[in-house]
C-alpha cells in the first residue's frame, strides 16, 4: 500500500473486512467512465464490499455504487434548483451517501491521493465543501480512536 500504509493493522486487517476484487473496482470504474484514484482503489481492495467498521464508513460499499451515484444526482440538482448554491461535479464521484441528503465526494482529476468534499444539506447556503486534503487523512480520521 502506498496511500492508507499509516493505518493501523488491526484497522486494516480485521477478518470482516472484504475488499473488492480488481474486477468489480474496473466494474465501478466503467460505470463512472473514468479511473479511480489510487488511494481509493487501495480502500476498495481491502474493505470495498463490507468494512469491518461499517457504522464508520455508512454507505461506502461496492453494492450501493450505482444508487450512489443516482442519488447524489439526484440531491445535487434539487439543491442547485432551489437554492442556486451548488456546483455540479461531473468528475467526481460518491463514496459515502448518508440518509440525511449529505454525501462524501472525491473528484478522479484531482491526483491518486485527491481532497476528500462534503456536502450537507441544510438547505440556503448548501454547499459542496473541501473537508481534507487528501482522501488518506480521510481515511485515518475515520480509524476508531486515530491513528497514532
Amino acid at each position: 500500500m502506498k496511500y492508507l500504509n499509516e493505518l493501523p493493522e488491526w484497522f486494516i486487517q480485521d477478518k470482516d473486512n472484504i475488499g473488492c476484487t480488481k474486477e468489480e473496482i474496473e466494474e465501478m470504474e466503467e460505470f463512472y467512465g473514468f479511473s479511480f484514484p489510487e488511494a481509493y482503489k487501495e480502500l476498495l481492495s481491502l474493505m470495498g464490499k463490507k468494512p469491518a467498521y461499517a457504522y464508520f464508513l455508512q454507505g461506502f460499499c461496492y453494492w450501493n455504487y450505482k444508487f450512489m451515484k443516482e442519488y447524489s444526482k439526484e440531491i445535487l440538482a434539487i439543491y442547485n434548483e432551489s437554492f442556486g448554491s451548488v456546483s455540479q461535479y461531473e468528475d467526481s464521484f460518491i463514496i459515502i451517501a448518508m440518509s440525511d441528503e449529505s454525501f462524501v465526494l472525491i473528484k478522479n482529476n484531482e491526483g491518486e491521493n485527491p481532497p476528500v468534499y462534503l456536502f450537507y444539506s441544510d438547505g440556503l447556503g448548501s454547499e459542496i465543501k473541501k473537508s481534507h486534503d487528501f482522501f488518506s487523512e480521510y481515511v485515518k480520521d475515520l480509524v476508531p480512536g486515530g491513528v497514532s
